[in-house]
């Protein structure tokens, strides 16, 4: 679910995979938004791994104004 938010080039990570890399010295990682998501009642914080050669997407609108997406728009990147 949080690859629909990524771009080519980028690698995004939930904050529990954050929590789980977030000592690793050669990762480093960015959060970006909380990002709402069909199915899922609660907002997920979205980070992004920032190392050299990697995009950092621009996820600027606040949870509030993301519509979670539909089954038909998450099945065109499947």
């Amino acid at each position: 679910m949080i690859e629909c938010k990524a771009i080519p080039g980028s690698i995004l990570i939930s904050s529990k995979v954050h929590d789980e890399v977030k000592n690793q010295s050669d990762i480093q990682a960015q959060f970006l938004n909380a990002c709402q998501f069909e199915g899922i009642e609660k907002p997920i914080d979205v980070y992004a791994i920032s190392n050299s050669g990697l995009v950092v997407p621009d996820l600027p609108e606040p949870v509030a104004s993301r519509r979670p997406l539909s089954k038909f728009q998450l099945s065109k990147f499947f």
